[in-house]
């Protein structure tokens, strides 16, 4: 009775949290989405083969890679700036996705003339301009609802994305009325979305809104906020394209069947930042904007790492202790491969998770090129072992694990700049229950891999 009683504080203290309460709020589908996948996934790897995703994997990866400069990452002081600039802020956001995606087609005309084989041989060119556009309104009036905390549209739209995706690509699986219907059902997802913030988001842009408007206040919140272009747009992108040129890197040495098993891990591996982690790194981003002393900033990122830690490492200890197993019948027969691509990336989800949510502490810090030389290591790390590892025509298991151990060293190296940065005390978050668990979980997987490597 007496430990119930010491429990109720903490729990109350735990509610009252307003990270926790907020994040959780934002992440209310998240947890009911996280289960869909689970239920979808096994079902579209026996409607589509693997090959299917292979193609998927290649289309989403160069997909991925441009969005991230698609505002320049100037949609994130959407969140930052003050109310009489966030007309200006949300019409410069617009004005240079529009040039990103003019850019990519005369990328693609130049690559097709000179005859490059990926620009040759990319077979969903128009598909990729469509998801391009409508994710460009769908990512502005996401900031939007963030600038305004309307967490509970955010959530819906999460939810609608998850059900509508899962939906439209069964569906078009079975009518087979698009050559990939796991490209045609994002892109029709991804429309319903943008119709849904509309329906919120249509009285923002009123008269009010529109006379703020200016060319020159356009040109001035570009340039107080040059530091997004010059050091977050180089940062992520390096940051993404350590997450999705692999896939392109391994389809020009291995088949699409191979390509389309590490894709879809990835998915898996990445469900618990996709669906929790990405809303508890929005709050973070909104709190510490709202409260900008150095004292809240310190307390909210240690409240972020101690969710974090935990959740980290779910997928490695899942995998380690024979998951990858339990991915194989998952997945279905067709998906051989699928667990020891899952167990060799293991090692790359813990830190990738950990420290994802917390990367907004660089622009809050305005030290966004500490950021962008991490991401470089972060980069020049993955990208550079992937690189030599299929090179030298090592099996694709070696080369995956090669990428994973990469990005795992750089990733470290990042979650200790964050720590100093948020002057964070690593024995506040990092307790024994933790750090036993941890060691459990690299002695079981080291001692897995290493039966793999002779299999």
């Amino acid at each position: 009775m007496q430990n119930i009683k010491r429990l109720l504080p903490s729990l109350k203290q735990l509610r009252n949290n307003s990270l926790v309460r907020d994040s959780l709020k934002l992440a209310a589908s998240h947890f009911v989405m996280f289960f869909l996948p689970l239920i979808v996934t096994p079902i579209l790897s026996r409607i589509y083969m693997p090959e299917h995703f292979g193609e998927w994997g290649v289309f989403s990866s160069t997909f991925y890679i441009i969005s991230v400069i698609l505002f320049l990452c100037y949609e994130y002081a959407i969140i930052k700036v003050e109310p009489e600039d966030y007309p200006n802020t949300v019409v410069l956001c617009f004005l240079v996705a529009f040039v990103i995606i003019a850019s990519t087609i005369a990328l693609f005309g130049i690559g097709m003339w000179l005859n490059i084989g990926f620009f040759v041989n990319f077979d969903y060119k128009l598909p990729l301009v469509v998801y391009l556009f409508i994710t460009s309104f769908t990512k502005i009036f996401n900031y939007i609802t963030n600038r305004f905390e309307m967490y509970w549209v955010m959530s819906t739209e999460y939810f609608i994305s998850g059900l509508s995706q899962a939906v439209f690509r069964m569906l078009f699986g079975f009518l087979l009325l698009f050559e990939n219907g796991l490209i045609a059902g994002t892109i029709f997802s991804q429309i319903l979305c943008c119709f849904f913030y509309l329906i919120f988001l249509l009285k923002f842009f009123n008269a009010d809104f529109f006379k703020h408007i200016t060319f020159d206040g356009i040109k001035r919140i570009a340039t107080e906020n040059k530091k997004f272009p010059l050091y977050d747009t180089p940062s992520t992108l390096l940051s993404y394209a350590a997450l999705n040129l692999p896939i392109i890197i391994l389809s020009v040495f291995f088949g699409k069947s191979e390509i389309g098993c590490f894709s879809i891990i990835v998915q898996l591996l990445l469900l618990p930042m996709s669906l929790i982690g990405s809303a508890i790194g929005r709050v973070y981003f909104q709190q510490i904007s709202a409260n900008n002393q150095d004292s809240n900033i310190q307390r909210i990122s240690l409240n972020v790492l101690k969710l974090t830690i935990w959740l980290a490492i779910l997928p490695t200890l899942f995998l380690s202790c024979g998951g990858d197993k339990i991915v194989e019948i998952f997945l279905g027969e067709r998906w051989t491969t699928a667990g020891s691509i899952s167990l060799c990336l293991a090692l790359w989800s813990i830190p990738t998770i950990l420290t994802q949510p917390l990367l907004p502490i660089f622009r809050n810090k305005n030290c966004q090129e500490s950021m962008f030389r991490y991401d470089g290591v972060y980069f020049f790390l993955g990208i550079g072992f992937l690189s030599l590892a299929c090179a030298i025509k090592m099996n694709l298991f070696s080369c995956i694990l090669c990428y994973a151990i990469g990005c795992f060293v750089a990733k470290l190296i990042l979650l200790c700049k964050i720590i100093k940065i948020t002057d964070v005390k690593v024995s506040s978050f990092l307790n024994k229950p933790v750090y036993f668990t941890y060691l459990f979980c690299f002695v079981v997987l080291t001692i897995r891999l290493y039966k793999l490597s002779y299999q």
